[in-house]
């Protein structure tokens, strides 16, 4: 591991190649499966991803109860839901079985008072969805913590011009909100700077009240302005007027840029 990391810090590709050779031929078992999934995406090595997706494939059922899997961290999730080998809804269930032990700890070291647990699971799910391959999936999983309408239109994602990705989920099923998303797909957006990307829609707000509250340590917001423009905000600019569409995420520091585009998988 050592070698790999000077391998990588000095950019010596040759050596690189030859520690990811010799460590896909290590036995890999059930207390080293993990660290290897999580060197194997930080270093993006090619051989030892085969062994370790055949002994995940072989040894899923148990795997997936495991300690080490549910205490994982969310690059070895992100890792694990990439797999094409395993069937969606067993992808799936794995990761809400994980997600709920990460929302188990969030509660413990929360001081609310009413804590929701469904809400806290959704996050951490929402944030290793681009993966899941919800379409392929046969029956809906968890319904009462995902709608038909999100699992089948789950993704927005929204791209600057860096290539740096923002994401989330709608939170409720409003099917002129996801025609709205996707009509304004490679429409490149305006923007106030450093704190406000809008695509100029001037659409009719919903008369229901958002079910989406804003959430401390929630960074991104899409929402409808009170012009009834699609924007997405800065937690921190977000006002009385401003109806919630959904929590964002971000897997790098995004910045506002000019052109963004938006879409939805």
């Amino acid at each position: 591991m050592a070698m790999l990391d000077m391998a990588e810090f000095y950019q010596i590709k040759h050596l690189k190649e030859l520690c990811d050779k010799y460590l896909s031929n290590v036995e890999i078992k059930f207390t080293n499966v993990f660290i290897f999934m999580e060197i194997s995406n930080k270093y993006l090595m090619k051989q030892i991803k085969k062994p370790v997706q055949d002994f995940i494939n072989q040894n899923f059922s148990e795997l997936m109860k495991s300690y080490e899997f549910l205490n994982s961290n969310k690059t070895v999730i992100k890792e694990f839901v990439s797999y094409d080998l395993i069937k969606p809804e067993e992808i799936f269930q794995a990761v809400y079985e994980w997600a709920e032990v990460q929302a188990v700890k969030k509660q413990k070291e929360s001081n609310v008072i009413n804590f929701n647990m469904n809400d806290a699971i959704k996050t951490q799910m929402t944030e290793v969805f681009p993966n899941i391959p919800f379409k392929k999936m046969e029956l809906i999983s968890k319904p009462f913590l995902f709608t038909s309408a999100e699992l089948n239109d789950i993704l927005i994602k929204i791209t600057n011009l860096h290539g740096h990705t923002i994401f989330g989920s709608f939170t409720y099923n409003n099917t002129d909100a996801i025609k709205l998303v996707k009509s304004l797909k490679n429409r490149e957006s305006d923007n106030e700077p450093n704190c406000i990307i809008y695509w100029k829609t001037n659409c009719k707000t919903p008369e229901i009240p958002s079910s989406l509250k804003k959430r401390d340590g929630s960074k991104w917001y899409l929402i409808y302005d009170s012009f009834g423009d699609i924007c997405v905000k800065n937690s921190i600019t977000i006002n009385t007027n401003d109806y919630l569409i959904a929590e964002m995420f971000s897997e790098t520091d995004f910045v506002f840029t000019p052109k963004c585009k938006i879409d939805i998988e």
